[in-house]
């Protein structure tokens, strides 16, 4: 269902058992019961030509830059040049997804100019990894920002907790260190940024980035060695992220029921890449599931709870049904259910619709400035649009609406409608007017 490419460096693979990365993705993809979801394409220097071709076709969910994949040379004059330059962010811009771990032959010494991403759409393309000469790799005080505490890299599916990152860097056997190079001319107004190094003095220096989620792509940037280390739950929710994307739906369901029309509907999302998790409430794994549940409706990582046809809300549990109502009175989230009534069906969805609401007042709003501007001075007809029938189809419509609520009220759209009527001897049928 989906295609990752999976760029590494040959000759890092042949000498270093921990630098293929193949097995760790298999490892993660077995473990979260997705390695049949998944298809991984791998790229080195000998076939790296071949990219280019399969990003024109959109072949791939997600590209994978391993740890030190640009240090093969080959590889970075392919992924430097213009041609890849434009397909690549064609790429990323139809909505697919990017990491790019540590990669140290682009962050330069004092001879050297450090190299960026600038295969990457702009602004995010000015990124560059970077080194100070002098440093130990085991140096530094990993921590994790304000924003990680409630993104979805950090919560979904793991519950991540910056100290096991930490522990587990300087525990590596093979590789021990937190970080070899950190990440410049990162711009917080383009990226989300998760953890730093805030050990340097007047300095903070970015080691995981993510592209902000109002870009149709999802770009992440890590300089620690998330696949060499071995380090599997953030890089399970990184790999879920820019693959997948963001599960704002959760499914909850009775594993120990059957519903063909549930199923069905749980194969089309997955036949169409709709992200969701799905929560199976049985009694073997009812506690885990609710305690992630709670832990990602209250994070916000959902925002639309669907049931099955054999649960309903409050049958779940006190605090997970009192939990929902909550967040749906405060419009932070949908709840969609099918209710069993004998041999009938009933669906329905709970949830505020604020931005609807919002936005019907703001367009009233506009509507009475263009309208005012007529009776206030000489250089407007007063008209919406400067069309006379365009401004009595609007307040037609808008003395139709219970919901107009301002100044401007529906007693004075009549007035206004009569005005109009009356200058220009229109005849409107009573039925549109009230």
């Amino acid at each position: 269902m989906y295609t990752l490419a999976l760029i590494q460096n040959q000759s890092e693979m042949s000498h270093y058992g921990y630098a293929d990365a193949r097995p760790l993705l298999e490892e993660i993809l077995i473990e979260m019961g997705k390695m049949d979801d998944y298809t991984t394409v791998l790229y080195t220097a000998q076939n790296i030509d071949q990219l280019n071709t399969d990003l024109k076709r959109l072949r791939f969910d997600a590209v994978i830059f391993a740890s030190n994949a640009l240090s093969d040379e080959t590889i970075q004059n392919v992924v430097m040049s213009d041609e890849f330059t434009e397909d690549f962010r064609n790429f990323l811009n139809s909505g697919k997804g990017c990491l790019i771990l540590h990669q140290i032959k682009l962050a330069g010494n004092n001879t050297e100019e450090d190299k960026s991403f600038n295969f990457l759409p702009a602004p995010f393309n000015v990124v560059a990894p970077k080194r100070d000469s002098g440093e130990e790799a085991s140096e530094g005080n990993l921590y994790q920002t304000s924003i990680a505490e409630n993104h979805v890299c950090f919560l979904h599916p793991n519950n991540i907790d910056i100290v096991d990152i930490k522990n587990q860097c300087l525990s590596f056997k093979s590789l021990p260190g937190l970080y070899w190079h950190y990440l410049s001319k990162i711009n917080t107004s383009d990226w989300d940024l998760l953890v730093n190094d805030s050990s340097k003095k007047n300095e903070e220096r970015p080691l995981i980035a993510v592209s902000k989620e109002s870009n149709p792509f999802r770009i992440v940037v890590s300089s620690l060695t998330l696949d060499w280390q071995k380090q599997k739950k953030i890089l399970e929710n990184i790999l879920i992220y820019v693959t997948e994307g963001k599960h704002s739906t959760a499914l909850i369901r009775d594993s120990t029921t059957e519903s063909e029309a549930f199923d069905y509907f749980i194969e089309s999302l997955k036949s169409q890449k709709y992200p969701h998790t799905i929560y199976n409430l049985d009694k073997n794994n009812i506690t885990e599931s609710i305690a992630d549940l709670e832990r990602n409706i209250v994070s916000g990582v959902h925002t639309i709870i669907i049931l099955d046809p054999f649960i309903e809300v409050s049958n779940v549990e006190t605090s997970i049904d009192s939990l929902i109502r909550q967040h749906i009175k405060e419009g932070k989230i949908k709840l969609i259910s099918i209710e069993q009534d004998n041999d009938l069906e009933k669906f329905y969805v709970a949830g505020r619709e604020r931005y609807a609401l919002r936005l019907l007042h703001e367009l009233e709003v506009k509507i009475q400035t263009e309208l005012s501007k007529g009776y206030i001075d000489d250089k407007s007809n007063g008209y919406i649009d400067g069309s006379f029938w365009n401004t009595v189809e609007s307040l037609q419509i808008l003395d139709e609406i219970p919901y107009v609520k301002s100044k401007f009220d529906k007693e004075n759209i009549g007035k206004v409608l009569d005005i109009i009527i009356f200058s220009f001897g229109i005849q409107i049928p009573k039925t549109e007017v009230s």
